[in-house]
This record gives structure tokens, C-alpha cells and sequence, in this order.
């Protein structure tokens, strides 16, 4: 035995993550890791070396590779104490490295890449179900072993956008990256489950050791662990479009875009301390008149601390977009005769209808996120339909050149042929409106606000929150899980 092995710690105790199974599970994990991070590291170097010198890209990738180094040896140490157990984890090492390498014989530069990123995703993936609180795959105590993996979990999930920037800036084809997913996701299974058997079968062979309930414990958290369901749809969203897994990266991005890429967008429920930030982004969107005061966003935020969100540049703190909303109902907003009376109304606590008091973005792409953000929000609060009041900003120059027209007619009547033969608002902004799923048109109020493109006028819109009539569902089921479907299923609605 090398002195390495030799000054290896004590062997730790049976079964740390509190049943035979969940230990066996991340044990085997373990095993894979170090040749597995070897040759993610090896095909992320050889990707990132067909980019241009000392872009944002690169950087991620180096400190990513830095990352999987420290994983690397982190889980050496950690198979070195299985092998003191007693575990044949060399010879299994030997096999997986075996395999990889004539993979490896055989792969083009992209290929590989196709290979670690579906790793890398499959690791987050697992990554999330472990981490998950107090109900997640791994023990609430202490051990050096789930020290050791929530540290590794988190920075999996942390870095796990950064194979899929790569594909995406390496222009991979889609048919490559899924079928190199289904490869690795079939080898993985394959790879666990022998693994775990094994593990299964020397304890079973030691006397000296407690081994009763070892199946007891596999089918319990099978049928009992909640969060096992989620991998399906987690797993399944690797297979949407790589543009839509991918956050934008800074290499990407085209010039002149005000945005960060959306991996450095924050979007959260602000606070009294965004408030100068918000007052910012107002005076920049807004005219001096219409722009929210500081005292009337903290009285927003004190009242509905729920239902005023931010989206912010992460690295300067920015803010791109925000939206406060407030309780309403569809009749209270017919009753009132402009912007001021439906922000000022109070509704009643039955009422599950929304109406945005204000939406400022500087930027389409915050915006959505800020949407994105709410929707988990809004199905967990029983939320049905959100309503806004939405200038015309198109309107007087589109009656400069259509002398007699009205506003009716702008708004119900003369419409255009947009993309895929959808039939699109000729207002810019109700366009941007209908695309996110505010597709009703309530009513056209003529001094709605002071807006001198719009002629005054407003126009109050209905969206309907998506799968919101499944809401006696979605309240019993915690956030989290909304926040995995979330991502999976937002781009498709």
C-alpha cells in the first residue's frame, strides 16, 4: 500500500448518511469521481482552447477547472477511506478509467465536451436533490462525509451553466449533446447500481457488521423520498433547446446590450434598502411626473412585501426592472377612471386578482426574468390573473399617419402578421405585452396618466397566470419543488 493510503484518516463509521442505502448511493457516487472530474477537466481545457484569448468564457472556464481539481482530490481522500473499509475501489476505478479512455480514442473535441456537459448536468441535477434542506438525500448531522458533499453539491450546482456556454460558444449540434446525454445518463445508472450492489454485498458478507435493512432502507427511500420525483423533469429539461439551458455568456453577447447575461441577473423580493437603486432605474424609464417617489415605493414595499420584485445587475447592483403589484379585482378596475384610483383602491382579502401598480425595465431580458421569478410565487399563492395599466407609446405617430383614426381602432383593430402567423398588437408595448401572456384587452381609458406618446390614454390588460387552475395542487406542494418545474416548464408556456 502507498504511503499515501497509509496516511490516510481513520477509517470513518458504517453507514454515515443514517441508512445502508443513502450511504451505499453517495459512496458510489465517490468512485466515480476522480477519472470522471479527470476527464471533464481534460475535454473543458481542449474546448476552451479553441476560443479567443482572455474572454469572460475562458476565465469560467479556468476557475471551473480549478473547482473540479479541488473536487478531485477532495474524493481521492474520501475512496481512500472506503478502500481502508474494505471496498474494492481501485479495481472499480481501473474499470471507469478503462472506459473513458476508449472513449476518449474515438471522440472529436466537441464529442467530449457533449460527454462532460451531460455529466456535469446529471450532477447538478443530483446535486439539488441532496442539498435539499432538511429533506434532502443527505443526513442532518455533521460527518466529514456530508460536510465534504454539501460543499461539493453546491459548487456543482454553481458552475454546472458553464459546459453548456461552452457547447453553445462551440456550436455543438443538438443530436450530438442528446444523444451523448442518454449515453451518459444509461452509464451513470449502470455505474451506481453496480456500485451500490457491490458495496451491498461485502457488508452482507461481514458478520461483524449490521447489514438488516439494507432493502428495507432502498425501498423506503424509493417510496417515502418526494424529492426522487423530481429528477424526472429536472433530468428531462437537458432536453430543451441549448439557448434556452445555456445563460448567455459575456462572450456571446452582442455588442451594445445594456443587460449582463442572464447568469448575473438577481431577481428577488426587494427591499427599503433597493430603494435608491429603484428611484434610478425610474428617473432613467420614466418621465419626472410619472416616476414613483421614494416614500411611495416604501409604502409598497411595507404593505406588500410579497408582491414588489427586482431584477439587478449582480455585479453592480443595477437595477434592470421592477414591478409592484397590490390585490384587486376585475370589477374595482372597471370602476376606476384612471391609473391613480386603481393603484388606490383596496380590494377585498377574497379576491386572488393582481394589479400592477408600476413595471419598469430597461431591458426585455430582465423583464422576463422578473416573470420567470413570480409565476412559482403566484401558483403557490393562488394567484389567477394579473392585471396592468399599459400606455400606447406607438399611438401618435401612428395617428400622424392615419389622420381620423382612433384609438379603438389602434388598439382592437389595426394589428400585423408577426412571426409563425401570430397576429400582433401595432403598439410596441402591448406587443411586448401579448408575448408574455397578457393577451386581453379590458378596457381603453382616455386620461389615464399623463403620457404625451400615448395621447393620455391607457389601456388595461389581462394576463392569466399559467396552470393556475390547478392551484388546490400547486399550494399544497412546497416552493422548492415549483422552482424545479419552473425552469423545465416556464420557456414552453
Amino acid at each position: 500500500m502507498s504511503s499515501s493510503v497509509q496516511a490516510a484518516p481513520p477509517a470513518a463509521p458504517l453507514f454515515w448518511n443514517d441508512t445502508p442505502f443513502k450511504t451505499y448511493l453517495f459512496d458510489a457516487f465517490s468512485v466515480l469521481l476522480p477519472v470522471g472530474e479527470e476527464f471533464v477537466i481534460a475535454a473543458v481545457e481542449a474546448a476552451a482552447a479553441t476560443l479567443a484569448h482572455h474572454t469572460p468564457l475562458q476565465d469560467a472556464c479556468r476557475k471551473f477547472i480549478a473547482e473540479e481539481q479541488a473536487h478531485q482530490r477532495a474524493h481521492q481522500l474520501y475512496n481512500q477511506r472506503l478502500t481502508l473499509q474494505g471496498y474494492p475501489v481501485q479495481a472499480l476505478e481501473q474499470r471507469i478509467a478503462g472506459d473513458l479512455t476508449s472513449f476518449s480514442k474515438y471522440l472529436s473535441v466537441n464529442q467530449r465536451l457533449c460527454l462532460a456537459g451531460a455529466f456535469e448536468h446529471i450532477t447538478s441535477v443530483i446535486s439539488r436533490a441532496a442539498l435539499h434542506g432538511t429533506r434532502g438525500w443527505l443526513s442532518a448531522n455533521n460527518s466529514p462525509q456530508v460536510r465534504l458533499w454539501r460543499w461539493h453539491c453546491a459548487e456543482e450546482i454553481a458552475h454546472a451553466h458553464v459546459t453548456l456556454d461552452l457547447m453553445r460558444a462551440c456550436r455543438v449540434s443538438g443530436l450530438q449533446r442528446l444523444g451523448f446525454y442518454l449515453l451518459a445518463s444509461l452509464l451513470l445508472a449502470v455505474d451506481i447500481l453496480l456500485h451500490v450492489r457491490i458495496f451491498g454485498r461485502i457488508d452482507k458478507a461481514r458478520t461483524s457488521r449490521q447489514t438488516a435493512g439494507w432493502w428495507t432502507s432502498a425501498f423506503g427511500f424509493l417510496a417515502k423520498s418526494k424529492r426522487a420525483l423530481q429528477l424526472v423533469p429536472a433530468w428531462a429539461s437537458y432536453f430543451l433547446p441549448l439557448r434556452v439551458l445555456a445563460q448567455p455568456s459575456p462572450v456571446q453577447a452582442p455588442a451594445g446590450v445594456a443587460c449582463p447575461p442572464r447568469n448575473l441577473v438577481t431577481t428577488r423580493f426587494l427591499l427599503a434598502a433597493d430603494i435608491p437603486a429603484l428611484l434610478a432605474l425610474e428617473n432613467q424609464k420614466w418621465e419626472p411626473e410619472q416616476a414613483a417617489t421614494a416614500d411611495e415605493m416604501s409604502v409598497r414595499i411595507a404593505r406588500y412585501p410579497q408582491l414588489c420584485l427586482g431584477a439587478f445587475d449582480a455585479s453592480t447592483g443595477e437595477a434592470l426592472a421592477s414591478m409592484f403589484m397590490k390585490p384587486t379585482s376585475r370589477d374595482l378596475l372597471m370602476q376606476s377612471a384612471n391609473w391613480q384610483e386603481c393603484a388606490r383602491t383596496q380590494a377585498e382579502e377574497t379576491d386572488m386578482e393582481l394589479f400592477g401598480i408600476s413595471f419598469s425595465s430597461i431591458h426585455p431580458e430582465a423583464g422576463d426574468a422578473l416573470f420567470e421569478f413570480f409565476w412559482p410565487h403566484a401558483l403557490k399563492a393562488g394567484w389567477r390573473h394579473i392585471y396592468l395599466g399599459s400606455p400606447l407609446p406607438g399611438f401618435k405617430k401612428w395617428l400622424d399617419r392615419n389622420p381620423g383614426g382612433s384609438v379603438y381602432r389602434y388598439v382592437h383593430g389595426g394589428r400585423r402578421t408577426g412571426r409563425r402567423g401570430t397576429v400582433l398588437p401595432l403598439d410596441p408595448q402591448l406587443r411586448y405585452y401579448k408575448q408574455r401572456g397578457f393577451r386581453e384587452i379590458m378596457y381603453i381609458r382616455p386620461d389615464y396618466f399623463p403620457h404625451e406618446a400615448s395621447h393620455d390614454y391607457g389601456v388595461v390588460i389581462r394576463g392569466t397566470v399559467p396552470l393556475s387552475l390547478a392551484s388546490p395542487l400547486w399550494r399544497r406542494l412546497p416552493i422548492s419543488w415549483l422552482n424545479v418545474l419552473k425552469k423545465s416548464l416556464f420557456v414552453l408556456l
